[in-house]
C-alpha cells in the first residue's frame, strides 16, 4: 500500500500487545490508561502499524504524519524515539520499531485489526476539560511539544518561561489538548491575564473547577480538598503579574493533592524547590541565502507561510519570494506574534513593501485578532512586559539598548552605570532582566543580548527619556577606549585573542561608527576605524572586520582615509534612519540608531593623526567614568 493511500485508510483500532491505538482519536493506551504521546506521535505509528513488517520510506511516513507540510526529517526522529520510549512499557517494546539507515523504518511488534464497532466510546472531552478547539492549525514546536510531555511524565511542576509573543499559551493548550487522555480526571485551562491582584489567583481556579468557598474555610483549602483524589493537570496562564499568588496556591497543590500537575505559562518562572523550568525561545531562523526549498523547512516561515496563504491562498514560495519570507523572519527574530501580525499584511501589501517597512515594526504590525486581547501590537506585547518592572530595572533595560550585537557584563557596568544604577548594581538589575525574559544570557560565556525586536522597543523608550545622548556617547566613549587598547595587541601574541575580541564586538563597533557618523566627526571616526578594522592584518586574517562597505557609508576610502564628500543636512537620509542599498547586516544594525539620532552633532574625541587612533574625552557620569 503506497503511502499516500495509507493516510486514506478508514479509522482503525488497533491491539499492539498491551497497548490498544486508536486511529482516529490519534490516542495510544496502555492497560486502559492513556499514554502521553501525541496525536503526531500517534499518526507516524498508525503509518508505520497499517503497514506492519514493510518498510516504510520517511518520505512516505513524513507526507502521511505531516500533510501538506515541508519539515525536517529531524521532526520524524523526534516522533520515533517518543514512540519508542512509549513502547517500552511493554517487555522489549522498544525494539518493535526498526531502522533502515536513511531509508525508513519498520513496525515488527505484535498488530491486531479490532472491529471499532465494539470497543466503547471514550468519555466527551467537554466533560474533562475547558480547552477550546482552536480556529488555527499548530504549526512547527514538534521538538519542544516532545520534550515537554516526555517531561511531564516525571515532574509535577514545570513552567514555559520567555518574552511575551513566544508562543507559551499556544504551546501550553497544544500540549494539554495532546495529553487530554493522560490525566483521568482531565485538563483545565485558567487564564490570569485579567487578574489585577494576586490574592484572586485562587478564585480564578475555583470558577474554571466549580468549587464553591464555604463558611470558615479558606477558598484554597476547599481547592486542595476539592483535588486531593484527582488526577489532573491544571494549566495557569500568564503568571508573571500575579506570581506570588501562583507560587502560593501551586505550592499547597502540590503538597495537599497528590495527582495533580501544573503546567505554568510566564515571562518569569515561579521560583519553587520542585519547579522545572523550560525556557521558549524564537522559532529557528532560515538561511535567506539558501534555496526555496530549505527555506520552506524552517518552523518560522512555514508559521508566516500558513497564516498568510489565509489572506493570499495562492501565495507560493518561489525562490525571490522566499528568500524575502526569510529575511521577513529574520528581521522579526522568529517571534511568532510578529510573524503572525505580518503575515496578516498580506492581504493589503506587497512581500517586499512588508519586508521594506519592517523599520518601522511597531506601527507597521498592529493587528485587530480579537483572540489576541493583550496583543494586539507588538508595542503592547512588550508594554507588558515594561510596566512589571520597577524603575532601576527600566533604567537599565533602556540603557542597554545602545549594545548591537550584545554585550559583556564589564561594557554594561562601564556604559550604563550611572544614577540610580550604581557599577556594582548593574549585575543584580541585569540578573533581574534575564529572570523576566527581556534579556537573554548566552550559553557559552560572559556574553548578554536583546532579541532586536525588544531592543528597538527598549531604545524607543531610552529616546522617549530624552537620555539617548548621554548613553550613546558612553557606548561610543567605551567602543572607541577599546579600539585604542587594541591596536597595539594586533600586532604581538595577542593578536588571535584580540581579532576575535573585536569581531564579537563587530556591531557595537558599527553602531559607534553610525553614532558619531555627521559632518563634523565623521573623519575623526573614521581614524578609529581605518586603524582598528580596515589594517591590512586584519583584512588578511578576518576580512569580515574590513568592513569595506561601512567606510565607504561613512565617507572613506576602502584603506579608512578621508575622501571629499558633500555635507549632509539635517534633511538628508542619515537623520530619516535611510541608508544607501549594501551590506544588510549593516544596515539592520545601523538603521534603529540612525533613526533616532540627532542630526550634525559633535563626536566627543580629540582628533590624532590620521593613522594613529582616537583618543575618547572622558565623558562626564555619575560615577566619572567613560
Amino acid at each position: 500500500m503506497a503511502g499516500a493511500d495509507s493516510g486514506k485508510r478508514m479509522p482503525a483500532i488497533y491491539e499492539l500487545g498491551p497497548f490498544r491505538l486508536d486511529t482516529e482519536a490519534q490516542v495510544l493506551t496502555h492497560a486502559g490508561a492513556a499514554v502521553p504521546l501525541g496525536a503526531r506521535g500517534a499518526a507516524v505509528l498508525t503509518v508505520l502499524v497499517s503497514r506492519a513488517n514493510e518498510y516504510v520510506q520517511k518520505s512516505a511516513i513524513l507526507d502521511a504524519a505531516w500533510p501538506g507540510l515541508v519539515v525536517e526529517e529531524a521532526n520524524l526522529s523526534i516522533q520515533i524515539s517518543a514512540i519508542r520510549r512509549a513502547l517500552a512499557l511493554a517487555p522489549g517494546g522498544e525494539g518493535w520499531i526498526e531502522t533502515l539507515a536513511r531509508r525508513g523504518y519498520r513496525f515488527v511488534g505484535p498488530v491486531k485489526e479490532i472491529d471499532a464497532r465494539s470497543v466503547a466510546p471514550p468519555l466527551a472531552n467537554r466533560e474533562r476539560t475547558n480547552l477550546q478547539e482552536s480556529l488555527t492549525s499548530f504549526v512547527g514546536r514538534e521538538r519542544e511539544l516532545a520534550e515537554i510531555k516526555e517531561r511531564l511524565r516525571t515532574t509535577r511542576l514545570m513552567t514555559l518561561t520567555g518574552i511575551g509573543g513566544l508562543g507559551k499559551t499556544r504551546l501550553a493548550q497544544q500540549v494539554g489538548t495532546e495529553m487530554l487522555n493522560a490525566y483521568r480526571d482531565g485538563v483545565w485551562f485558567v487564564d490570569l491575564a485579567p487578574l489585577g491582584d494576586p490574592a484572586l489567583v485562587p478564585s480564578a481556579l475555583a470558577r474554571v473547577l466549580q468549587v464553591k468557598e464555604t463558611a470558615g474555610q479558606p477558598l484554597l483549602t476547599a481547592l486542595c480538598n476539592h483535588l486531593s483524589t484527582r488526577e489532573t493537570l491544571l494549566i495557569l496562564d500568564n503568571c508573571e503579574h500575579v506570581l506570588h499568588g501562583c507560587a502560593r496556591m501551586t505550592e499547597a497543590l502540590l503538597r495537599d493533592a497528590a495527582r495533580v500537575t501544573v503546567m505554568a505559562t510566564s515571562r518569569e518562572a515561579l521560583h519553587l524547590a520542585s519547579e522545572c523550568a523550560f525556557p521558549l525561545n524564537p522559532l529557528p531562523l532560515p538561511d535567506s541565502r539558501a534555496d526555496a526549498k530549505s527555506i520552506a523547512r524552517s518552523d518560522a516561515v512555514q508559521l508566516f507561510t500558513e497564516r498568510a496563504r489565509q489572506h493570499r491562498p495562492r501565495l507560493d514560495l518561489e525562490a525571490q519570494r522566499a528568500q524575502m519570507i526569510a529575511e521577513i523572519c529574520v528581521r522579526l527574530d522568529g517571534i511568532p506574534l510578529a510573524l503572525e501580525l505580518a503575515a496578516a499584511r498580506v492581504a493589503m501589501l506587497p512581500i517586499e513593501q512588508i519586508l521594506r517597512l519592517l523599520t518601522e515594526r511597531f506601527r507597521l504590525l498592529t493587528g485587530a485578532d480579537r483572540d489576541l486581547p493583550r496583543h494586539q501590537t507588538l508595542r503592547a506585547m512588550l508594554d507588558w512586559s515594561y510596566d512589571l518592572l520597577d524603575d532601576t530595572e527600566k533604567k537599565l533595560f533602556e540603557r542597554l539598548s545602545v549594545f548591537a550585537g550584545g554585550w559583556t557584563l564589564q561594557a554594561a557596568s562601564q556604559v550604563c552605570s550611572g544614577a540610580p544604577i550604581t557599577k556594582d548594581d548593574v549585575v543584580y538589575v541585569l540578573i533581574r532582566l534575564i529572570e523576566q525574559s527581556l534579556v537573554v544570557a548566552e550559553e557559552d560565556g560572559d556574553r548578554y543580548r536583546m532579541l532586536e525586536t525588544v531592543r528597538q522597543y527598549a531604545r524607543d523608550r531610552l529616546l522617549e527619556s530624552g537620555e539617548e545622548e548621554q548613553w550613546c556617547d558612553r557606548h561610543l566613549a567605551y567602543f572607541l577606549a577599546l579600539a585604542e587598547e587594541a591596536q597595539p595587541k594586533l600586532n604581538g601574541a595577542e593578536q588571535r585573542s584580540w581579532l576575535e575580541r573585536l569581531e564579537r564586538e563587530l556591531d557595537n563597533l558599527r553602531s559607534a561608527l553610525t553614532w558619531a557618523t555627521d559632518a563634523d566627526a565623521v573623519d575623526a571616526t573614521g581614524e578609529c576605524v581605518h586603524a582598528v578594522l580596515a589594517g591590512p592584518r586584519v583584512r588578511a586574517r578576518r576580512p569580515r572586520l574590513a568592513d569595506r562597505d561601512a567606510l565607504r557609508r561613512a565617507g572613506f576610502a576602502d584603506d579608512g582615509a578621508p575622501r571629499e564628500r558633500p555635507r549632509r543636512s539635517r534633511h538628508d537620509g542619515a537623520g530619516d534612519g535611510q541608508l544607501p542599498e549594501g551590506d544588510d547586516a549593516v544596515r539592520r544594525s545601523s538603521v534603529p540608531l540612525a533613526r533616532t539620532r540627532r542630526p550634525a552633532r559633535h563626536c566627543r574625541c580629540a582628533r590624532q593623526p590620521r593613522h594613529g587612533v582616537l583618543r575618547p574625552r572622558r565623558l562626564s557620569g555619575r560615577d566619572g567614568t567613560a
